[in-house]
């Protein structure tokens, strides 16, 4: 047993100094320089502590849980970017995960780490023991199909914005915007609570085929007045001086 614990110590280390760069091809990085965040499920200490320690010296942002609940809510406030699930963590619940998220229209990409499981057939697996090359060629085949997809949806906590349709609601609540309006509220969801500096704004803006000037800030006040009267204080739109705008959510 203890040499089983030693064995997987020694390989650890071996793995976090050797000279590959993870995330050297990999798209870990948003536009404007945010760092995508790794939500990281596992009871597993050297796992959990391998993951962590490699994926934050690699330039990835790294949240840890050990509850299946817990990282549900996690990505339920729409900042996680992928899930690397340890299948042994919860086992008997992991396809109510999935179901669940399904549900509640929870879009983050998840990696299960272990042994395929019955009924979760087209998810993504990768079986333990992994080396890292072998992890890093499959986010970057996860990252690549995400960023490659049409986006048609956006969720960033109650928020829904379905862009094809150009349909918004919070708690299931429509919020009518104008055309301007929503493609403001587009630009702000996307990065999820991150900030979005007036550059990136107008880039993003000019993409949807709207053109702002000075009257920007007119959009952003009946945007943020539509907001209050439909979700209160759940979000709002904060001005960051000097660096831009982001969409917060709760008070």
């Amino acid at each position: 047993m203890l040499e089983q614990v030693w064995k997987r110590v020694f390989r650890f280390l071996c793995l976090l100094f050797s000279k590959f760069d993870l995330c050297k091809d990999i798209l870990h990085t948003h536009e404007g320089g945010n760092m995508n965040k790794v939500l990281i499920a596992s009871r597993d200490i050297v796992m959990e502590r391998m993951l962590n320690v490699t994926l934050t010296i690699n330039g990835f942002s790294v949240v840890v849980t050990k509850s299946l609940q817990e990282a549900r809510n996690i990505m339920a406030n729409g900042k996680i970017d992928i899930f690397l699930l340890d299948t042994q963590l919860d086992p008997f619940h992991n396809k109510d995960l999935i179901l669940k998220m399904r549900e509640e229209r929870i879009y983050v990409p998840v990696l299960f780490l272990g042994d395929k499981i019955k009924g979760l057939e087209k998810c993504e697996f990768l079986e333990t023991p992994f080396d890292f090359p072998s992890l890093k060629f499959r986010m970057n085949q996860m990252f690549r199909k995400q960023h490659s997809l049409p986006e048609k949806i956006i969720v960033y906590g109650d928020l829904y914005i379905d862009v094809s349709k150009k349909v918004v609601t919070i708690k299931e609540k429509m919020l009518n915007l104008g055309m301007e309006e929503l493609a403001i509220l587009i630009s702000l969801a996307r990065k999820t609570g991150r900030i979005v500096g007036k550059e990136l704004m107008h880039s993003d803006l000019e993409a949807q085929g709207f053109f702002f000037n000075t009257t920007i800030q007119h959009h952003l006040w009946g945007l943020k007045k539509k907001l209050h009267e439909v979700a209160g204080d759940t979000f709002q739109i904060k001005q960051v001086l000097g660096e831009g705008f982001r969409l917060m959510h709760g008070k």
